[in-house]
């Protein structure tokens, strides 16, 4: 079933990483062998870590990828040929911490770095620009975000532990 537009594909794609564990993204033309060293980064990177889904696949060759995503587990990598995703996938599931903490750093990173927010905070910088109030607010909100999803999940690990 075709989508009308972009707003439904960008609604489609936030449901589902809302009830997805798990996410796969990998390098572009990977799949016809075509993936080259400084490949694009593509915004299913964004979104399957902005959504809280771990991310599977591939690392994009692009510097921006490790700008955006310095922290460990931030794409968790399984070739494109693997053919045992169910035993990788219990794999995973087997590791219950580093899967919850892989989630909370996605989370929390996103919140405190990769919000558009920051990305207009560093435009206006170079411009030699303030950053406005509203900015403050939302980076504000966006940290006291942050805050809770780190309480829930260190929570979250010590019942595990």
């Amino acid at each position: 079933m075709p989508l009308e537009d972009y707003l439904s594909h960008r609604n489609l794609v936030a449901e589902a990483m809302k009830r997805s564990r798990y996410f796969f993204a990998y390098r572009p033309g990977e799949n016809l062998g075509r993936a080259q060293q400084d490949d694009p980064l593509s915004s299913r990177y964004f979104e399957a870590i902005g959504g809280g889904a771990i991310l599977l696949g591939s690392r994009p060759g692009a510097k921006e990828y490790d700008e955006c995503f310095p922290w460990p587990d931030a794409t968790i990598e399984i070739p494109f040929e693997a053919h045992d995703l169910r035993e990788i996938i219990a794999d995973l599931d087997a590791q219950p911490e580093r899967i919850a903490t892989a989630r909370m750093n996605n989370i929390v990173q996103t919140l405190r770095t990769l919000d558009w927010v920051y990305r207009w905070a560093r435009i206006l910088d170079r411009a030699g620009l303030p950053v406005t109030e509203a900015m403050r607010h939302r980076m504000a909100a966006l940290e006291r975000l942050a805050d809770m999803a780190e309480e829930r999940e260190t929570a979250a690990l010590e019942c595990l532990g």
